[in-house]
């Protein structure tokens, strides 16, 4: 039998963190653009339109993802933006009461697989208060389509990440919640909040 049912998470976000929570319900998103567009315009001035049509263009590229977090924050004496990005994935199959019972067992799984997509990364198996998880850093880059940044190309930015793979106790979705940065200036500080964040994490 497969489950469509996917858990809904609380978090705590740092200080001046500005975003957007996405659904998947299309109204639902497009009310969130709205209040996002025209909180962002009140503050830079930009055109509140432009602003929507961008990120609703951004929306339907982070939705496929599973994104439902997605924004900012900054950190440091000379401030560094963080981008924070927290996506739900669900888990669709027979075994989700067996992932439910084994988690130590799936996040050693997940841990094995991160690193062999990223050998030369900081990672370990790690305990949240919501219950074990991967951790990582990861130095790399971070590429964005045509279609997300306007330019004519993909535009290829250099990022530190920090990457917390969660298998949720219901063994119905998978969370992974990235903090990144396109410095490592600041980026002490950008991982302990990254910690913070993931520490944070709830069910409900």
């Amino acid at each position: 039998m497969t489950s469509t049912d996917t858990p809904r998470l609380s978090v705590d976000l740092p200080p001046g963190f500005s975003g957007m929570r996405l659904t998947g319900d299309i109204d639902t998103d497009a009310d969130e653009i709205r209040r996002v567009s025209a909180l962002t315009a009140q503050q830079s001035g930009q055109s509140e339109q432009e602003l929507a049509s961008y990120l609703a263009v951004f929306a339907d590229w982070l939705r496929p993802q599973h994104v439902v977090l997605f924004g900012k924050f900054a950190t440091g004496t000379e401030p560094v933006l963080a981008t924070v990005a927290l996506a739900l994935v669900p888990l669709n199959g027979p075994d989700l009461a067996l992932v439910a019972n084994n988690l130590d067992v799936v996040a050693g799984d997940l841990h094995a697989e991160f690193r062999e997509r990223h050998p030369g990364a900081d990672s370990r198996v790690i305990r949240l208060p919501i219950g074990p998880a991967v951790a990582g850093l990861v130095i790399g880059e971070f590429r964005l389509p045509p279609e997300v940044t306007g330019e004519p190309a993909e535009v290829v930015r250099p990022t530190c990440r920090a990457e917390f793979q969660i298998p949720l106790p219901s063994g119905r979705a998978l969370a992974v919640l990235s903090v990144s940065a396109d410095t490592a200036d600041g980026w002490p500080e950008i991982a302990d909040q990254a910690g913070r964040i993931a520490r944070s994490l709830t069910i409900g």
